[in-house]
């Protein structure tokens, strides 16, 4: 799993001190989002849910 990996967000912002990230998954034409769709969503709340408990 080397290499760089460049991790994108649909929204951004500031609550209190908090800073909230926001990843949507879009299934506008099908009932569900693709399988690799969700992949990425779960593999991005992984990552960004490891972000919180960094210390500062």
């Amino acid at each position: 799993m080397g290499g760089l990996y460049h991790f994108t967000l649909d929204e951004a912002y500031v609550n209190q001190d908090a800073a909230c990230l926001v990843e949507a998954k879009n299934a506008a034409k099908k009932p569900l989002p693709s399988e690799d769709n969700v992949k990425d969503g779960l593999m991005k709340m992984i990552v960004f849910s490891i972000l919180r408990t960094c210390p500062t």
